[in-house]
């Protein structure tokens, strides 16, 4: 798009219930990403009239309705976006500018986390295993999220890896293990990889460290897949992300989709 930016993170300052708590990231990068300051936060739909003001040219307020590609915006040349944008069809073109600027910085990483990372990024075949529990479990989430990434779809997942490639290791992250093994079953070995500190971001460093990737219907996994630099990795995902089944253009061509 050719765009100067600046990211607003005000969400995580006041993250709703019925979301995953999440820490801020944005240092945890090795590019720097530059945030609108806390005046900006304050006094942001002020600062856009000015805009408006000085070169007559109204700013456009876009939020985000069907998570689906939206070509309008990116005629835009102020825009203030709010929303996921979690398709490649907006940044593939630079994809491999931005998985450079969102390598993860190591020397985030404590003497344990490298440890656990260097055990992992050098088995040939390793497998991440994503099972999003936690507030997916709510009412609300359930009908909306709920019984896709069952028990069937990660067993059919996990015979198409067996089947496709050699020896693998599987790794499986969750956010709550105790309602991973109590409501899915696997019909492999693994290793449940649960950090203490809920260091959320490791263990998306993690799973984009991993060969191949199973990602559940959630953001968290989709950029460890997304982010996962192996040419030849195998990525599966269910072949729908809601029960609504609206968001048709988040799943990357490349990846194999799993009836759900």
């Amino acid at each position: 798009m050719g765009r100067n930016v600046k990211i607003d993170t005000s969400y995580f300052d006041d993250i709703p219930d019925t979301d995953t708590p999440r820490l801020k990231w944005v240092t945890k990068f090795n590019y720097k990403f530059y945030e609108i300051s806390k005046f900006e936060k304050k006094y942001r739909m002020l600062i856009m009239n000015s805009v408006y003001t000085i070169i007559k040219q109204k700013p456009y307020i876009f939020i985000e309705r069907d998570y689906n590609y939206d070509s309008s915006i990116i005629k835009k040349k102020h825009a203030y976006l709010i929303g996921y944008w979690q398709t490649v069809k907006y940044f593939d073109v630079i994809g491999d500018i931005l998985k450079e600027d969102f390598k993860f910085n190591m020397n985030e990483l404590t003497k344990e986390e490298k440890s656990l990372y260097e055990e992992l990024k050098n088995i040939p075949n390793s497998v991440s295993v994503h099972v999003r529990m936690g507030d997916y479990r709510n009412r609300d989430n359930f009908s909306i999220f709920g019984n896709i990434c069952n028990s069937d779809y990660y067993i059919k997942a996990c015979e198409m890896c067996q089947e496709k490639l050699n020896d693998c290791t599987f790794f499986v992250f969750t956010d709550s293990p105790s309602d991973f093994e109590k409501n899915i079953r696997l019909n492999v070995k693994y290793k449940l990889i649960f950090t203490k500190e809920k260091n959320d971001w490791f263990e998306l460093f993690l799973m984009s460290s991993c060969k191949n990737n199973i990602i559940a219907n959630s953001t968290f996994s989709w950029w460890a897949a997304w982010l996962n630099s192996n040419p030849d990795k195998l990525v599966i995902s269910p072949d729908r992300w809601t029960n609504e089944n609206d968001r048709k253009d988040i799943l990357c061509e490349s990846w194999i989709k799993i009836l759900c």
